[in-house]
């Protein structure tokens, strides 16, 4: 988790080896709580709603990276010959795993939302670090190209910043 939250590329291009989905839905279950139990003075349904939000961004995020930056059709702009990229058997069914896998992890930095009380504006920092790590885990986990990986983890974190803004808050 660590290695996740300071971007390391290796450790996303390990987890997109490894594909561990049971420990990444821990990762966005832990962080969507926090999140989820920092909303306790807004009542029961509004935390509530929020917890169901948190969860959900994580396919909906997931599911938006794999139409923007999946290899289905040739994949992106490619990766420099340098870096290595994921290992073969690069099928739909092994994208969208590679892909929980990843932006489960890069839900991490969301954790520094339990600190919102007491640092303003930690929320918005969270945010812009978790898409950071969005790109990382995208770019290394498909082996896409930088400026795809950007477009999918942004436009996969477009729906849950609308969500927040004028429902939520």
């Amino acid at each position: 988790m660590l290695g996740a939250c300071l971007c390391r590329a290796t450790v996303y291009r390990e987890l997109a080896e490894r594909t561990p989905i049971g420990q990444a839905a821990i990762v966005v279950v832990l962080v969507s709580g926090v999140a989820t139990v920092h909303d306790y003075g807004l009542g029961w349904f509004p935390m509530f709603t929020r917890g169901a939000v948190n969860l959900l961004q994580w396919p909906v995020w997931v599911a938006i990276g794999y139409v923007v930056a999946g290899r289905r059709g040739g994949g992106g702009e490619g990766r420099p010959e340098a870096a290595p990229g994921p290992p073969a058997g690069n099928g739909p069914t092994t994208d969208w795993r590679r892909l929980l896998a990843v932006l489960g992890f890069a839900r991490m930095p969301g954790i520094l939302v339990a600190l919102a009380p007491v640092i303003g504006g930690i929320q918005f920092a969270a945010h812009v670090w978790m898409l950071a790590a969005g790109v990382i885990g995208i770019r290394e986990g498909l082996g896409v190209g930088t400026v795809r990986a950007v477009l999918a983890a942004l436009l996969g974190m477009i729906p849950y910043w609308i969500v927040l803004v004028f429902y939520l808050h």
